[in-house]
């Protein structure tokens, strides 16, 4: 099954503010692993990656938001930087 290395931070954090993201499958001190196929989410609709990729693009500049966002920033980018990994590998191969 193929998966994603992306930060717990920005994954919780979109979480919290109830919004659909794909599943995690295996989970580390300061990671998650989740799935990037389409799934069913909680309210019923097909969840993909593009719903964490875009709000996570939203927080991944930290200009204009306080210094307390710091690290939800640092995170967000590193999530989009995930993600877009993942889709240049899927073309590759």
């Amino acid at each position: 099954m193929k998966q994603i290395r992306i930060p717990k931070t920005y994954y919780d954090d979109h979480i919290l503010c109830e919004q659909e993201a794909p599943p995690v499958i295996k989970e580390t001190k300061n990671h998650y692993y989740i799935s990037p196929e389409e799934v069913m989410g909680s309210s019923g609709k097909m969840t993909t990656l593009d719903d964490l990729y875009t709000r996570a693009r939203c927080y991944s500049n930290p200009d204009g938001y306080d210094s307390s966002f710091t690290g939800l920033c640092r995170s967000a980018r590193w999530t989009v930087e995930a993600i877009d990994k993942y889709r240049k590998e899927q073309i590759n191969d």
